[in-house]
């Protein structure tokens, strides 16, 4: 891992001097390995695995970490896409891993699997409160009359009206409500996006 950290910080740093040989070509440049494939070539050293294995491992982590550093609500919603984009299919994924591989992922999966169950715990919220609020904004967007009162009704609510369709995923797993909240949150989508129209916003 050290050694994969100090090649990305001596890699940002020659583009940040811009420190390329005069032989270098663009195209060769070009192909310098981006820190995600580093990482994984790390995990091929260390863990003495395939590079196919090592890319799924690198996900996983990469998932955990997002998990690991989650600090509100709004956080949980693109950390619990990272987690499902890594494991929803990893048992496909895995047919072509030797059984020491195998049991590499799911050592690394075990470690996501714990993140997301801790972040989980920590920050879903309850469906109600989702609900009132999706509601409160269906409200106020059919009250949108002029492209200033747009300014004044997206301010500090952006985070939420770009999370739309994925702002089930704050809500609390077990929770029976969900369906209502993704129904609500597509009624406020669409109104919003046609108020956008009708008033010729972008």
């Amino acid at each position: 891992m050290f050694v994969a950290i100090a090649l990305i910080m001596v890699s940002c740093e020659d583009k940040k001097n811009g420190n390329l040989n005069s032989d270098t070509s663009l195209e060769e440049f070009e192909k310098t390995p981006s820190w995600e494939e580093l990482l994984a070539d790390s995990i091929v050293e260390k863990e003495h695995v395939g590079k196919e294995c090592a890319v799924i491992c690198n996900n996983l982590d990469i998932a955990t970490n997002r998990l690991t550093n989650v600090l509100s609500p709004d956080g949980l919603i693109s950390a619990k896409k990272r987690y499902f984009a890594a494991t929803t299919n990893l048992t496909n994924d895995m047919q072509g891993l030797s059984n020491q591989e195998k049991s590499t992922v799911q050592n690394h999966k075990k470690e996501a699997d714990e993140a997301f169950n801790k972040a989980c715990r920590t920050y879903e919220v309850p469906a109600s409160g989702v609900i009132a609020n999706l509601n409160n904004l269906i409200k106020g967007i059919d009250k949108v009359k002029t492209a200033q009162e747009m300014d004044r009704f997206e301010e500090s609510r952006l985070g939420v009206l770009r999370n739309l369709d994925y702002i089930y995923l704050c809500v609390e797993q077990n929770s029976k409500s969900i369906p209502e909240v993704k129904r609500l949150a597509q009624t406020l989508k669409s109104k919003y996006e046609s108020k956008k129209h009708e008033l010729g916003l972008k």
